[in-house]
């Protein structure tokens, strides 16, 4: 609501606030120059991102798992990177291939561990948990990943990710 009226010129829809485009727009996979006031430190991301990776996010966006998928694996393949590695695990979630995109995501959530980036790493035991919870049916499990990123944020300032735990906190 608060950036709308930066969007006259973005072909992006904004107005989605599904998870999976919240999830690609937090990751900078559909950024614009003229949207969100965080762009610039996304662009700089996507900048590192190499060409594989923005083809799948591309596909991914589109719907088309199995092209995004061979992108993020073909990325992989060269150099193992988070955002190829949460990119692969949306792609395989939605081809429902749950224990793969599981092993992926957990792999993305310790490498920002390891890097210290405690908002994405915390975004990615979210997303776990939404796996565990909905796919799987694995409470404990889910439960798990929720304290994980509970513990992630406890230092951390004002984020998304502190009101998506609120939100997942909330329909328990």
């Amino acid at each position: 609501a608060e950036y709308h009226h930066a969007f006259q010129a973005c072909s992006i829809d904004h107005s989605d606030t599904s998870p999976f485009r919240i999830n690609l727009r937090s990751r900078g996979v559909l950024d614009c120059a003229d949207c969100d006031k965080s762009s610039n430190v996304l662009r700089s991301t996507m900048s590192a991102v190499d060409g594989r990776v923005a083809q799948g996010a591309a596909a991914l966006a589109r719907g088309d798992w199995t092209g995004a998928r061979e992108h993020f694996e073909a990325s992989l393949e060269g150099e193992e990177t988070t955002a190829a590695l949460e990119g692969l695990s949306d792609a395989l979630f939605w081809l429902e291939e749950i224990g793969p995109s599981i092993e992926r995501r957990t792999r993305a959530c310790l490498r920002y561990q390891e890097a210290g980036d405690a908002c994405r790493a915390a975004r990615a035991a979210l997303w776990l948990a939404v796996s565990y919870f909905s796919a799987l049916g694995n409470l404990a499990a889910g439960n798990g990943w929720l304290q994980r990123a509970e513990r992630l944020l406890e230092d951390v300032g004002p984020c998304a990710e502190r009101g998506w735990l609120v939100q997942l906190r909330g329909k328990m």
